[in-house]
Parts: structure tokens; sequence; C-alpha cells
């Protein structure tokens, strides 16, 4: 667990546990990029007076044993699911919102309002793309389905256009590619600021020295690249203290240019 504060916000990092990804998932990559990639999965606690917000809700047991430990995470800061009022969904991979509901499809964040991009509920719930593509990507759809219906069912759901204002100094940041409404959040507070980038980089020994190389799991891969190039530019150029779902712990630090690509130095 770590925690930074950007001005009055205090933002935590949770831990949902790690798992492994394999080199082929970069069509780029050769031998010198090791078969195996360790890869952390990552949930984010922000507080801000009454309000108690996640960055996603992480992965179920479920899907892997080495995942599905943001109970555990939370109840070490004395929290409960039902203490949760906000979920902020970064997208909807089963690795960021299959831990919102229990091994019999009940909703865990009792309380919570879920906020998510419009074109990412959208794109997931659409029968007509679901039709469309192969069987064997149809289990994503179905995780989707199955994690966000409770809450929609309930009118739980709360959608936002690209880059929205989301309060409390909270702004979306439009990040599609990776999925159609992939977003990341940035924190503000007066000159101080955090960048939340979701899955920009899954794997960052890879994808900060190449950050040009296609990555499968982006569903539109031509468009990631770019979202992926310009985001660490930015975030380069401007210094921005920055952290996602997949950086190692300690998950809070910055970008710098190293050679042809970029390195993450973690936050002391």
């Amino acid at each position: 667990m770590n925690r930074i504060s950007v001005g009055k916000t205090n933002v935590t990092h949770l831990s949902d546990g790690q798992f492994t990804l394999t080199r082929d998932l970069f069509p780029a990559a050769d031998e010198a990029v090791s078969e195996k990639l360790p890869a952390q999965l990552n949930v984010f606690y922000i507080e801000q007076g009454a309000r108690k917000i996640l960055i996603d809700t992480g992965a179920a047991k479920t899907f892997q044993d080495t995942l599905g430990h943001l109970p555990e995470a939370l109840s070490a800061q004395k929290l409960s699911p039902h203490d949760i009022t906000d979920i902020f969904v970064t997208h909807a991979h089963l690795d960021h919102v299959g831990g919102m509901v229990d091994t019999d499809g009940k909703m865990i964040f009792n309380n919570a309002q879920i906020s998510i991009d419009e074109r990412e509920l959208q794109f997931w719930f659409d029968d007509d793309i679901y039709n469309s593509v192969p069987e064997g990507n149809k289990i994503y759809f179905d995780i989707a389905r199955r994690s966000l219906s409770p809450y929609k069912a309930k009118g739980m759901i709360k959608t936002f256009k690209p880059n929205a204002d989301m309060g409390g100094g909270i702004f979306a940041v439009d990040l599609a590619g990776h999925t159609p409404g992939h977003s990341g959040f940035r924190i503000t507070d007066d000159n101080d600021q955090l960048f939340i980038w979701g899955d920009i980089v899954h794997i960052p020994a890879v994808q900060l020295m190449h950050p040009s190389w296609q990555m499968n799991f982006d569903g539109d891969a031509e468009q990631g690249i770019k979202t992926r190039v310009k985001t660490l530019a930015e975030v380069a150029h401007d210094n921005i203290t920055v952290t996602g779902m997949h950086l190692p712990a300690p998950a809070f630090g910055n970008i710098q240019i190293k050679g042809t690509g970029y390195e993450f130095t973690p936050r002391g």
C-alpha cells in the first residue's frame, strides 16, 4: 500500500494481486523480451471528505487465484465495500470490473454510484457487436455484462462524456484505443496533480521502451499506439506524477525520456 496527497485529496494504491502476461501479446517483440512477463493489478482509493471513491475494482478470484484481493486491501484501510460512495471505471475489461460482483453475480458495492464513459457502456452492451465478435472473445462481453448489469438494473450507473468534470478537482481523460471508452482520471488541486492513466501501459519494461509497439489487448491497435505515444510524451514533458493499473509498487512516480523510449521513476 502506498499513499500520496494531491492538495487536500488523499490517493491510496491498493493491490488486487499479480498475474502473468506473455511475450506473444506484443507482435513486434523478439526473444530479447522475456517469454513470461509479470504484471501488477492496481486499484486506487480516493478520499475527499464524505466521498470515498474507487478507480476500478480489480478482478475476481474466480478469474485467477492470484487476483481478487481488493476486499482484503480495503479491510486493511478499515473500509468495507459498503463504505464506497463512487466507483469510476477506466474501462470494462474483466480485470477492472470483475471485482464488482460476488461469485453469485450479486453486487458487492451496494452504496456506490458507478461512473463510466458513455461509449464504453454502449460498446459492451451492444448486441450487434456481441454477435459479430468471434466466439472466443464473447467471454469479455459476458464478464463485463455480468459485472455491470446488477448496477445497471438498479439505476446505479451514470455515464459521462469524454474529458468530463467528475467533481472535486477530478477530470476524466479520453484515452480511447485500448477500448472505445478507455478513460484516465486527472486529479488536480492548485498546482498539484496526479494522472491515473488506466491501461496505457501493461508491462512498463516493454511499453515504455517501445511505446509504438502494438499490444494485442488494445481493441483499436492504431489508436491505442497513438494514445500511448501522445500520453507518454505529455507526462514526460510536463513532469506529471502518474500511476496506472499495471505499474509496479510503489505505483506513483514520473516518466522520463530514456534513449528512444521512457522509464518510470518511482516517487520516494
